[in-house]
């Protein structure tokens, strides 16, 4: 029944994000037609004609923004489509940190990742990989001082690739690295790994959380 309900929201979202595409684009497109309306209007015969240029290129900004968030959504309502399936760590992962951004944000954190350049691809449960990503940067952020800058990137060679979360402390201030295992959320954590035929490990010299594939095709 879970799994029904999981689909059926991703169904949703997916179509719902497909609209609000079609919503923007219509934005897009009046205020294109605005703006070149604008520029052919006469000189000195338009009052506050600034100000309207102004705000067409703020519509401008917000529709690509729009875009670019109703693109992330979709990408991620699909990952509910299939229960296994090989996943990009590296698209996974940027996909994860966008997500994340405004979490991040409300936390005072810097939130980013470093993109390999080889091909990491692993079999498992997208939407389960999405939720252990979220919930390592979660972590990461909870435990980490203010300001702190948290990076993530890929290493390792094809499904035997690790996930490397990385929080570095901003400049001047001090490093207070608590044990991650100490806390509830770590168990969550270790489950949602076993689930997905990975493990999760606290990565003490770089003050942050390892997240690695054993390249196993087993279920559990």
């Amino acid at each position: 029944m879970m799994d029904n309900k999981i689909e059926f929201i991703g169904t949703i979202t997916a179509s719902v994000t497909h609209e609000l595409k079609n919503v923007l684009s219509i934005i897009k497109e009046s205020a294109g037609l605005m703006e070149d309306l604008i520029a052919l209007a006469p000189e000195n015969s338009m009052p506050h004609k600034d100000k309207f240029v102004r705000s067409i290129s703020r519509i401008a900004d917000q529709v690509a923004r729009g875009v670019e968030l109703s693109s992330r959504l979709n990408s991620f309502a699909h990952t509910s489509d299939e229960p296994r399936a090989r996943v990009d760590l590296n698209q996974a992962v940027e996909q994860a940190v966008f997500l994340s951004q405004r979490f991040a944000r409300l936390r005072g954190a810097e939130l980013k990742n470093t993109k390999s350049e080889k091909q990491h691809q692993v079999t498992t449960d997208p939407l389960g990989l999405q939720m252990l990503l979220f919930s390592s940067i979660g972590l990461l952020m909870a435990e980490a001082a203010p300001g702190a800058a948290i990076t993530l990137q890929v290493e390792g060679e094809g499904s035997d690739s690790i996930v490397l979360l990385k929080s570095t402390p901003q400049p001047g201030a001090i490093s207070e690295f608590k044990d991650l295992a100490e806390t509830t959320e770590w168990q969550v954590l270790r489950e949602t790994a076993h689930a997905l035929d990975a493990d999760v490990s606290e990565d003490r010299s770089r003050a942050g959380i390892s997240v690695s594939f054993s390249g196993s095709e087993k279920r559990i």
